[in-house]
């Protein structure tokens, strides 16, 4: 069994922190789509509730045209709004989500349960376990959303800069402008 070095256990406590940090930037994401869905569910709900009552209560007072035209009218409310929470995928980006937080997390948690035991209790390869969670951790990261937009608070992309101001090139200063760039402080938001 290849021996736990203090190389593989940084790049798995990155790997954990990225992955509680997605797990938060997710869980946020989820909150905000169901208070979207909000906005179009209890108004489905109100309208629906109020349409059905007034046809059939309306009808000693008012014309059966005039209640037709009102229920028809509250109809196609309800069908816009219904149609476009669909366009807008919000049942879907919930779930998805929902699911990238609990994944992340789970994923955070597995490592920090083998990364903080004691070196003859963790049972099982090093670079295994860093190949099998780095590679889940690539594969929920492709998954989710988050291609749409750069991550501020990759513990993984982050550069030593003193290798980056090494090169002793013509195109040292364009290419370490350009590097210099990528680096991210751990102040950033998401």
């Amino acid at each position: 069994m290849e021996p736990w070095n203090d190389e593989t256990i940084k790049i798995l406590n990155n790997v954990r922190i990225n992955s509680l940090n997605l797990s938060e930037y997710h869980r946020r994401n989820y909150f905000s789509y169901k208070y979207l869905s909000n906005w179009f569910d209890l108004p489905v709900i109100c309208i629906s509730t109020i349409a059905g009552s007034f046809s059939v209560g309306a009808t000693p007072y008012l014309e059966q045209g005039t209640i037709s035209l009102v229920s028809c009218s509250a109809s196609m409310l309800i069908t816009i709004l219904s149609s476009i929470k669909l366009y807008l995928n919000i049942n879907d980006n919930l779930q998805s989500e929902s699911d990238m937080a609990r994944k992340f997390y789970v994923l955070s948690l597995e490592i920090y349960k083998i990364i903080n035991l004691p070196d003859e209790k963790r049972g099982i390869n090093a670079s295994d376990f860093l190949n099998s969670k780095y590679n889940m951790y690539i594969k929920l990261y492709e998954e989710s959303n988050l291609l749409k937009r750069r991550y501020k608070k990759d513990q993984l992309a982050k550069m030593d800069e003193s290798l980056l101001l090494s090169d002793n090139n013509s195109n040292s200063n364009s290419s370490s402008s350009y590097n210099n760039n990528i680096i991210v402080s751990d102040t950033d938001s998401l």
